[in-house]
């Protein structure tokens, strides 16, 4: 990927030898976790951004993904200022194989 004004991307080694550089490149990394976790929320939300598989080879179908995204992102923040709640998604039932507690000294 280019780096350009609006994409921005870790120092590499050589240049990641200061203090300066390496910290830079923790707290990018953060907002990258920060970032895929919005996005998985979003996605666990609104079933349709899931559904969302678009090739984005022109700027029309990279123009109508993130109109598609905004819409999804603006009805999410009128939900939660109306007070809606949110189903929280529930761990999975471990499978009963999983509950089976290993023979000791078995053959």
């Amino acid at each position: 990927m280019l780096y350009s004004r609006h994409v921005i991307g870790l120092f590499k080694e050589p240049e990641c030898n200061c203090a300066e550089h390496r910290n830079y490149n923790y707290q990018l990394a953060r907002l990258l976790v920060k970032s895929e976790n919005a996005n998985g929320i979003l996605k666990e939300l609104w079933g349709s951004l899931k559904e969302l598989s678009l090739s984005l080879g022109t700027e029309h179908q990279f123009s109508f993904a993130m109109t598609w995204i905004t819409a999804c992102v603006v009805l999410h923040n009128v939900c939660i200022e109306e007070g809606d709640i949110f189903p929280t998604p529930q761990p999975p039932e471990p499978s009963p194989a999983s509950s089976v507690e290993p023979v000791v000294g078995g053959r």
